[in-house]
């Protein structure tokens, strides 16, 4: 008897991932970033211009981590006021919207989605330079970055600041991008632009991080896209 036979297939989110994503032609990143664009922005894929070759792939990225971890001359603790200052300056009022009752998220804890504290900043560098995106594409002006679902669920931890999944990678992709293009004293920031790849879209769509995102606007309708879907713009 086959331990590994024929007809076991591995149904995670992982290993879909990289059966999509891993190894794909540049036609096939071009293809993928046009759409994604065109859902995002309401123009035809035709119209989105690319410079040549300019598309990078990333799975399972910890970008904070990396980051952090380059720029070893810089300690910890002004690594923790610099994640404050710009949760701050970007997202300060995301407790109170978190809180609205249509999302149906439980009761938040005191530190959730708070900064106000030095330990909950502690807790905010850490929640951020931990979180892992399952898919990036990265061009000169955009970082798209995608949560890869098939049947289990988007997750929240109360132990975190930021309790939700999507909502903390969105913050930590904006947290790096301001790092980033801060210590360049470049002001074209790349535009940050989250999808979400699924089985289930109208469970998906359901989904309080997913209203959230929508009526934020840092996630469109459009992108939140089938395994058919990606098949299709990438030919595989």
């Amino acid at each position: 008897m086959k331990i590994l036979g024929d007809k076991v297939i591995n149904r995670t989110e992982n290993w879909r991932t990289v059966t999509h994503f891993y190894g794909l032609s540049k036609e096939a990143k071009e293809s993928l970033v046009k759409e994604l664009l065109a859902n995002h922005s309401g123009v035809e894929p035709d119209e989105v211009q690319l410079e040549p070759g300019d598309v990078h792939v990333e799975l399972f990225w910890k970008g904070m981590r990396d980051y952090v971890y380059k720029k070893r001359d810089i300690t910890k603790d002004t690594w923790v006021k610099k994640f404050a200052d710009i949760y701050n300056s970007r997202f300060s009022d995301l407790r109170e919207f978190v809180q609205i009752p249509k999302y149906r998220f439980p009761e938040l804890k005191d530190k959730n989605y708070d900064v106000s504290k030095a330990e909950y900043q502690s807790t905010l560098y850490s929640n951020l330079t931990g979180t892992e995106i399952d898919i990036v594409l990265e061009t000169s002006d955009y970082l798209f970055i995608g949560e890869a679902k098939d049947e289990s669920t988007l997750t929240g931890r109360g132990k975190y600041v930021l309790v939700h999944q999507l909502i903390r990678q969105y913050v930590m992709a904006r947290t790096l991008q301001e790092l980033v293009y801060s210590s360049n004293d470049k002001n074209d920031k790349k535009e940050v632009i989250p999808f979400i790849v699924g089985t289930k879209l109208s469970s998906i769509r359901n989904h309080g991080q997913v209203k959230l995102m929508l009526d934020k606007g840092w996630l469109k309708n459009e992108n939140i896209v089938s395994w058919n879907r990606i098949r299709t713009w990438t030919g595989r």
